[in-house]
Protein backbone atom coordinates (compact mmCIF):
# COMPACT_ATOMS: atom_id res chain seq x y z
CA UNK A 1 0.00 0.00 0.00
CA UNK A 2 1.42 3.45 -0.65
CA UNK A 3 2.29 5.37 2.19
CA UNK A 4 0.19 8.54 1.17
CA UNK A 5 -2.87 5.88 1.20
CA UNK A 6 -2.58 4.49 5.03
CA UNK A 7 -1.72 8.53 6.13
CA UNK A 8 -5.30 9.06 4.22
CA UNK A 9 -6.62 6.10 6.07
CA UNK A 10 -5.61 7.02 9.22
CA UNK A 11 -6.49 10.61 8.93
CA UNK A 12 -10.19 9.07 8.18
CA UNK A 13 -10.09 6.80 11.17
CA UNK A 14 -9.18 9.29 13.14
CA UNK A 15 -12.25 11.53 12.37
CA UNK A 16 -14.60 8.66 12.80
CA UNK A 17 -13.41 8.14 16.58
CA UNK A 18 -13.66 12.00 16.83
CA UNK A 19 -17.04 11.98 15.65
CA UNK A 20 -17.99 8.81 17.72
CA UNK A 21 -16.83 11.40 20.78
CA UNK A 22 -13.73 8.57 21.68
CA UNK A 23 -11.20 10.94 22.93
CA UNK A 24 -7.69 10.85 21.08
CA UNK A 25 -4.47 10.26 23.46
CA UNK A 26 -2.21 9.73 20.58
CA UNK A 27 -1.68 9.60 16.86
CA UNK A 28 1.22 7.51 15.49
CA UNK A 29 2.54 6.91 18.79
CA UNK A 30 5.76 5.00 18.73
CA UNK A 31 8.30 3.22 21.09
CA UNK A 32 11.31 0.99 20.45
CA UNK A 33 8.37 -2.37 19.92
CA UNK A 34 6.58 -0.55 17.14
CA UNK A 35 3.87 1.95 16.65
CA UNK A 36 0.27 2.19 17.04
CA UNK A 37 -1.71 3.79 14.65
CA UNK A 38 -3.87 5.82 17.41
CA UNK A 39 -4.91 5.51 20.85
CA UNK A 40 -8.03 6.40 22.11
CA UNK A 41 -10.11 6.59 25.43
CA UNK A 42 -14.10 5.64 25.46
CA UNK A 43 -16.43 5.00 28.74
CA UNK A 44 -13.53 4.37 30.91
CA UNK A 45 -11.85 2.04 27.99
CA UNK A 46 -7.88 2.15 26.86
CA UNK A 47 -8.46 2.02 22.77
CA UNK A 48 -5.78 0.20 20.82
CA UNK A 49 -6.41 1.38 17.28
CA UNK A 50 -5.33 -0.14 13.93
CA UNK A 51 -6.13 1.13 10.83
CA UNK A 52 -6.15 -1.29 7.75
CA UNK A 53 -6.53 0.67 4.65
CA UNK A 54 -8.06 -0.83 1.44
CA UNK A 55 -9.10 -0.10 -1.86
CA UNK A 56 -12.38 -1.49 -3.10
CA UNK A 57 -10.70 -4.20 -5.09
CA UNK A 58 -7.76 -5.33 -2.23
CA UNK A 59 -11.10 -5.93 0.66
CA UNK A 60 -12.73 -8.54 -1.25
CA UNK A 61 -9.50 -10.87 -1.61
CA UNK A 62 -7.78 -10.02 1.43
CA UNK A 63 -10.02 -8.43 4.66
CA UNK A 64 -8.35 -5.68 6.33
CA UNK A 65 -8.78 -7.68 10.11
CA UNK A 66 -7.06 -10.66 8.62
CA UNK A 67 -4.10 -8.05 8.50
CA UNK A 68 -3.88 -8.38 12.10
CA UNK A 69 -2.31 -12.14 12.65
CA UNK A 70 -1.01 -14.06 15.64
CA UNK A 71 2.15 -11.48 15.48
CA UNK A 72 0.50 -8.58 15.35
CA UNK A 73 -1.74 -9.06 17.90
CA UNK A 74 1.05 -9.98 20.17
CA UNK A 75 2.99 -6.82 19.23
CA UNK A 76 -0.42 -4.76 19.79
CA UNK A 77 -0.29 -6.58 23.42
CA UNK A 78 3.37 -5.66 24.29
CA UNK A 79 2.59 -2.14 23.12
CA UNK A 80 -0.40 -1.32 25.15
CA UNK A 81 1.56 -2.65 28.02
CA UNK A 82 4.16 -0.39 27.40
CA UNK A 83 1.88 2.76 26.94
CA UNK A 84 -0.26 1.95 30.08
CA UNK A 85 3.80 1.56 32.14
CA UNK A 86 4.95 5.19 30.45
CA UNK A 87 1.26 6.98 31.24
CA UNK A 88 0.13 5.12 34.25
CA UNK A 89 -0.79 8.50 36.01
CA UNK A 90 -2.47 10.11 33.26
CA UNK A 91 -4.78 6.97 32.56
CA UNK A 92 -5.59 7.07 36.34
CA UNK A 93 -6.52 10.17 35.78
CA UNK A 94 -8.54 9.57 32.81
CA UNK A 95 -10.09 6.78 34.78
CA UNK A 96 -9.12 4.07 32.60
CA UNK A 97 -10.68 0.09 33.94
CA UNK A 98 -9.98 -1.64 30.71
CA UNK A 99 -7.75 -1.88 27.64
CA UNK A 100 -9.58 -2.87 23.95
CA UNK A 101 -7.79 -3.97 20.46
CA UNK A 102 -10.35 -2.23 17.57
CA UNK A 103 -9.46 -2.39 13.98
CA UNK A 104 -10.90 -0.16 11.51
CA UNK A 105 -11.20 -1.05 8.24
CA UNK A 106 -11.24 1.90 5.46
CA UNK A 107 -11.93 1.16 2.27
CA UNK A 108 -11.47 3.97 -0.49
CA UNK A 109 -13.44 3.10 -3.58
CA UNK A 110 -12.85 5.74 -6.29
CA UNK A 111 -14.44 9.25 -5.01
CA UNK A 112 -16.10 7.41 -2.48
CA UNK A 113 -14.90 6.39 1.25
CA UNK A 114 -16.26 4.81 4.04
CA UNK A 115 -14.88 3.79 7.97
CA UNK A 116 -16.06 0.88 9.78
CA UNK A 117 -15.16 -1.17 12.65
CA UNK A 118 -13.45 -4.23 11.12
CA UNK A 119 -16.40 -6.65 12.23
CA UNK A 120 -18.55 -4.94 10.07
CA UNK A 121 -21.00 -3.36 12.83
Amino acid sequence: MPPKLGKQGEQIALRYLLRTRHQILEYNWASKLGEVDLIAVRDHSLIIVEVKTRTDLSEYRFPAHAAVDDEKQRRLRMLAQRYQAQHRGRLRGLAVRTVRFDVIAVIIEGPFTSSRPADGN
